[in-house]
C-alpha cells in the first residue's frame, strides 16, 4: 500500500513524496469497520475547506469504538474525534486519523420518576430537539 505524505521544503510551495507504510499498517480493516487513508474533509466541515485526513475511518455502532481503541493506527498516530463539524474549521491537512462519530438512535426512559432521553453521538442536535417537542416532552 503507497500513500502520499506532504512536507515542506524550505517554505516553498508543499511537495510530494510517497511512502512505504509498514507492514504492520496493512490492510486498515477492522471488524466491519475500514481505516482510509488521504481522505478529503470538505464534506465533514460546515466551512467546506478541502482538507485532508492522512487517515480517516467513521464509527457508526458501538463496537466500532472498542475495535479502534487497540488499533494500530489510532495508537501510534494523532487523532480527532468529530460529528458533524459545526464547530471545526480545518486550515490545513491534518497528520493523523480523523474519527467521524456517527452513532444513531433515540431513546426514552422512564425510571424512578425522571425521564432519560438516551441520544446516539451521531444524530443531529436540531432535529433532535424537535423529536422532543413533537413527543411533548418539553
Amino acid at each position: 500500500m503507497r500513500m502520499e505524505n506532504y512536507y515542506a521544503n524550505n517554505n516553498s510551495k508543499l511537495k510530494t513524496q510517497n511512502l512505504k507504510l509498514p507492514t504492520a499498517f496493512q490492510p486498515f480493516h477492522l471488524p466491519k469497520m475500514f481505516i482510509q487513508d488521504d481522505i478529503s474533509l470538505k464534506q465533514y466541515n460546515t466551512f467546506q475547506i478541502n482538507a485532508k485526513a492522512r487517515f480517516f475511518v467513521e464509527v457508526k455502532k458501538e463496537e466500532d469504538i472498542h475495535n479502534l481503541i487497540t488499533n494500530e493506527v489510532r495508537t501510534h498516530h494523532p487523532h480527532i474525534i468529530i460529528g458533524e463539524g459545526a464547530n471545526l474549521l480545518f486550515t490545513k491537512d491534518y497528520d493523523g486519523l480523523v474519527v467521524k462519530i456517527s452513532l444513531k438512535g433515540r431513546e426514552i426512559k422512564h425510571e424512578d420518576g425522571y425521564m432519560y432521553v438516551k441520544v446516539g453521538a451521531g444524530e443531529d442536535w436540531h432535529e433532535t430537539m424537535m423529536w422532543i417537542l413533537e413527543h411533548g416532552y418539553v
